[in-house]
Protein backbone atom coordinates (compact mmCIF):
# COMPACT_ATOMS: atom_id res chain seq x y z
CA UNK A 1 0.00 0.00 0.00
CA UNK A 2 1.28 3.46 -0.95
CA UNK A 3 2.00 5.86 1.91
CA UNK A 4 3.11 9.49 1.60
CA UNK A 5 5.32 11.21 4.15
CA UNK A 6 5.77 14.96 4.50
CA UNK A 7 9.24 16.40 5.24
CA UNK A 8 10.74 12.97 6.01
CA UNK A 9 13.08 12.47 3.04
CA UNK A 10 16.62 11.45 3.98
CA UNK A 11 19.77 12.41 2.11
CA UNK A 12 20.31 8.75 1.19
CA UNK A 13 16.74 8.32 -0.15
CA UNK A 14 17.02 11.52 -2.16
CA UNK A 15 20.39 10.41 -3.56
CA UNK A 16 19.02 7.00 -4.63
CA UNK A 17 15.87 8.41 -6.26
CA UNK A 18 17.74 11.24 -7.96
CA UNK A 19 20.26 8.78 -9.44
CA UNK A 20 17.44 6.42 -10.52
CA UNK A 21 16.13 9.22 -12.76
CA UNK A 22 19.47 9.30 -14.57
CA UNK A 23 20.43 12.66 -13.11
CA UNK A 24 24.00 13.42 -11.99
CA UNK A 25 23.76 13.42 -8.21
CA UNK A 26 25.08 16.36 -6.22
CA UNK A 27 27.35 15.86 -3.19
CA UNK A 28 25.55 14.71 -0.05
CA UNK A 29 26.34 17.97 1.78
CA UNK A 30 24.56 19.88 -0.97
CA UNK A 31 21.56 17.51 -0.80
CA UNK A 32 21.35 17.97 2.97
CA UNK A 33 21.23 21.76 2.64
CA UNK A 34 18.70 21.58 -0.22
CA UNK A 35 16.37 19.35 1.82
CA UNK A 36 16.69 21.63 4.85
CA UNK A 37 15.80 24.70 2.77
CA UNK A 38 12.89 23.10 0.89
CA UNK A 39 9.37 24.33 1.55
CA UNK A 40 8.13 20.74 1.42
CA UNK A 41 9.40 17.29 0.61
CA UNK A 42 7.10 14.36 -0.11
CA UNK A 43 8.32 10.78 0.15
CA UNK A 44 6.36 7.83 -1.24
CA UNK A 45 6.80 4.39 0.29
CA UNK A 46 5.38 0.98 -0.46
CA UNK A 47 5.97 -1.20 2.56
CA UNK A 48 9.49 -0.44 3.74
CA UNK A 49 10.71 0.68 0.28
CA UNK A 50 11.02 4.37 -0.60
CA UNK A 51 9.83 4.48 -4.22
CA UNK A 52 9.34 8.16 -5.03
CA UNK A 53 9.82 11.76 -4.02
CA UNK A 54 8.96 15.33 -4.83
CA UNK A 55 10.29 18.61 -3.52
CA UNK A 56 8.80 22.08 -3.40
CA UNK A 57 10.96 25.21 -3.25
CA UNK A 58 10.23 28.94 -3.43
CA UNK A 59 9.39 31.93 -1.30
CA UNK A 60 6.18 30.45 0.14
CA UNK A 61 4.13 33.45 -0.95
CA UNK A 62 4.33 34.45 -4.62
CA UNK A 63 6.43 31.78 -6.22
CA UNK A 64 6.68 28.01 -5.88
CA UNK A 65 8.70 25.55 -7.94
CA UNK A 66 8.14 21.83 -8.22
CA UNK A 67 11.53 20.07 -8.17
CA UNK A 68 12.96 16.60 -8.18
CA UNK A 69 9.85 14.52 -8.81
CA UNK A 70 11.36 11.07 -9.24
CA UNK A 71 9.88 7.57 -9.06
CA UNK A 72 11.98 4.41 -9.15
CA UNK A 73 11.69 3.04 -12.71
CA UNK A 74 10.07 -0.23 -11.63
CA UNK A 75 7.32 1.70 -9.78
CA UNK A 76 6.47 4.21 -12.52
CA UNK A 77 3.03 4.33 -14.16
CA UNK A 78 1.32 3.24 -10.94
CA UNK A 79 -0.04 6.66 -9.92
CA UNK A 80 2.71 7.40 -7.39
CA UNK A 81 3.88 10.58 -9.10
CA UNK A 82 0.27 11.71 -9.37
CA UNK A 83 -0.22 11.31 -5.61
CA UNK A 84 3.01 13.21 -4.88
CA UNK A 85 1.92 16.08 -7.15
CA UNK A 86 -1.54 16.20 -5.55
CA UNK A 87 0.06 16.43 -2.11
CA UNK A 88 2.37 19.28 -3.18
CA UNK A 89 -0.43 21.23 -4.89
CA UNK A 90 -2.65 20.83 -1.82
CA UNK A 91 0.19 22.19 0.31
CA UNK A 92 0.51 25.24 -1.95
CA UNK A 93 -3.23 25.91 -1.81
CA UNK A 94 -3.09 25.93 1.99
CA UNK A 95 -0.37 28.60 1.93
CA UNK A 96 -2.28 31.25 -0.02
CA UNK A 97 -5.32 33.24 1.07
CA UNK A 98 -8.52 32.73 -0.89
CA UNK A 99 -8.66 35.02 -3.91
CA UNK A 100 -4.90 35.39 -4.25
CA UNK A 101 -2.84 33.75 -6.98
CA UNK A 102 0.68 32.37 -6.99
CA UNK A 103 3.01 31.17 -9.71
CA UNK A 104 3.85 27.45 -9.67
CA UNK A 105 6.65 26.51 -12.06
CA UNK A 106 8.58 23.42 -13.07
CA UNK A 107 10.90 22.05 -15.70
CA UNK A 108 9.54 18.83 -17.15
CA UNK A 109 11.74 15.96 -18.22
CA UNK A 110 11.62 15.21 -21.94
CA UNK A 111 8.46 13.31 -22.79
CA UNK A 112 6.91 13.94 -19.36
CA UNK A 113 4.99 17.09 -20.30
CA UNK A 114 1.61 15.36 -20.53
CA UNK A 115 2.02 14.11 -16.96
CA UNK A 116 2.21 17.71 -15.70
CA UNK A 117 -0.48 19.00 -18.06
CA UNK A 118 -3.05 16.92 -16.15
CA UNK A 119 -2.36 19.23 -13.18
CA UNK A 120 -2.94 22.39 -15.24
CA UNK A 121 0.65 23.18 -16.21
CA UNK A 122 1.10 24.70 -19.69
CA UNK A 123 4.01 24.31 -22.08
CA UNK A 124 5.96 27.48 -22.71
CA UNK A 125 6.09 29.65 -24.70
CA UNK A 126 2.35 30.07 -24.89
CA UNK A 127 1.75 33.65 -26.05
CA UNK A 128 1.83 34.92 -22.46
CA UNK A 129 5.44 34.13 -21.54
CA UNK A 130 8.53 33.04 -23.43
CA UNK A 131 10.65 29.95 -23.01
CA UNK A 132 11.63 28.70 -19.59
CA UNK A 133 15.35 29.18 -19.09
CA UNK A 134 18.01 27.96 -16.72
CA UNK A 135 21.75 28.17 -16.17
CA UNK A 136 24.08 25.89 -14.25
CA UNK A 137 26.67 27.79 -12.27
CA UNK A 138 29.88 26.37 -10.84
CA UNK A 139 31.01 27.39 -7.35
CA UNK A 140 34.19 29.31 -6.70
CA UNK A 141 35.00 28.49 -3.09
Amino acid sequence: MLELYKDDLSVEEYHELYASAGWITPPKEQIEKALKNSLLTVKAKIGEKTVGMGRLIGDGSLSFMVKDVAILPEYQRQGIGKEIMKKMIAHIKLQIPRGQNVCVELFSGFGKESFYEQFGFDKKPDGFVGHGMMKLEAGEK
